[in-house]
């Protein structure tokens, strides 16, 4: 995914600066190599969009910390805080008070030694309810290794 970004990036970059010397967009030139490009990683994004929707309820990202930076729309259907709410450690508050301690304990070992989570949480729903979801989370690496941020799936596991 750090090579299809970057090539993105990059990508994104040669299409301002065309856009910025030439009087023609690059949309206005048909089949131009650099659309077709930008409209394959689209795609891919658009695709790996719709797996994470299917393959679990809740996903989220979170920075390097653990710290909701950018909006989670299922996440906040799930447990009902609002987008204010779940910001930085926020989210935390729709866990259950035994299982916080866990993940907080996770949060505040050295980023260096770090490698995957996994475990099993209680997510309090809109209702009140608490479910039980198996938590897996994954850093994202910048090239010299550093966490960037954190990927995660919720699957309910409730009575199994």
């Amino acid at each position: 995914m750090q090579r299809g970004v970057t090539r993105l990036a990059f990508l994104a970059l040669i299409r301002m600066m065309f856009e910025h010397f030439s009087n023609e967009q690059p949309s206005d030139i048909p089949f131009h190599p650099l659309n077709d490009e930008i409209e394959r990683m689209r795609h891919y994004e658009q695709r790996y969009r719709a797996l994470m929707e299917a393959a679990a309820p809740l996903t989220w990202i979170a920075n390097a910390n653990g710290q909701v930076e950018e909006d989670l729309p299922a996440w906040r259907a799930h447990t009902g805080q609002s987008a204010r709410a779940i910001k930085g450690h926020g989210w935390l508050d729709a866990l259950h008070p035994e299982d916080q301690a866990q993940l907080l304990r996770f949060w505040s070992q050295p980023l260096n030694i770090q490698t995957r989570y996994e475990a099993r949480q209680r997510i309090r729903r809109a209702n009140g309810a608490y479910h039980t979801f198996l938590v897996r989370a994954l850093p994202v690496r910048t090239a010299s290794g550093d966490i960037r941020e954190w990927v995660g799936l919720c699957t309910e596991i409730t009575g199994q």
